[in-house]
């Protein structure tokens, strides 16, 4: 979580959906409805995790719309620490 990772991320996703290339996020990090949102907002649009994520993680995602997620993920990207990050996210 820390800005320059969610920096990275973005980067990554950006790039990808440039040249119109499909990928998928796997892990902890979409697997915490936190990361998830974080991960969506950022660009993700395939999202993989362990089964157990599964139901929370879409909980959190039916609760917000893209415009928001989109709005949060531009403010993480521009805070100073990872601890400014997990707080704003809710950590």
């Amino acid at each position: 979580y820390s800005p320059a990772m969610v920096r990275f991320y973005a980067h990554i996703l950006d790039a990808f959906q440039r040249k119109g290339k499909r990928i998928a996020i796997c892990g902890e990090i979409v697997g915490n409805p936190k990361g998830a949102l974080l991960m969506v907002g950022l660009g993700a649009r395939w999202i993989s995790m362990d089964v157990n994520g599964i139901a929370s993680v879409k909980a959190a995602l039916s609760n917000v719309t893209l415009q928001e997620l989109k709005k949060s993920a531009e403010i993480c990207k521009n805070l100073r620490t990872e601890q400014e990050v997990m707080a704003f996210l809710g950590f």
